[in-house]
């Protein structure tokens, strides 16, 4: 029982903690990255594609329910992935000096540089499936 408490209080500090780190940084954010990063907050990947695209990928995958841990961590994934992507399209639209909205060409190169850099699969055989 008390190692349950235990437990328990470091999950609630390791969380606190973790609070204070992400409002610590945010505070560094210009008015750009903020209205950014509010908008990361905000977004959400829909349930249904999430669920097509796992069912394409591996039918008993697409039986999940929207609720199941599996779905949500998926989710939460995609979600980084694409934050990624908009983060790294930025950097190169500024290494371009480019401004004003992201174009697909910012997106690919962004894409191109995460896989050069390993950050996503080398091989395309991967998503020729969706």
């Amino acid at each position: 029982d008390d190692e349950q408490d235990v437990a328990g209080l470091n999950e609630t500090l390791g969380c606190k903690a973790m609070q204070d780190l992400e409002y610590r940084h945010v505070n560094c954010f210009s008015d750009d990255q903020m209205k950014r990063y509010e908008a990361y907050r905000r977004a959400d990947l829909k349930k249904n594609k999430v669920k097509k695209l796992l069912s394409i990928l591996n039918p008993i995958l697409g039986q999940l329910m929207p609720s199941d841990p599996f779905m949500i961590a998926v989710k939460g994934l995609g979600k980084m992935f694409v934050g990624d992507v908009v983060e790294t399209a930025r950097d190169v639209q500024s290494m371009w000096k480019e401004s004003g909205p992201l174009q697909p060409k910012h997106v690919r190169e962004a894409y191109r540089r995460l896989q050069q850099d390993g950050l996503l699969p080398s091989s395309r055989k991967h998503f020729n499936m969706i």
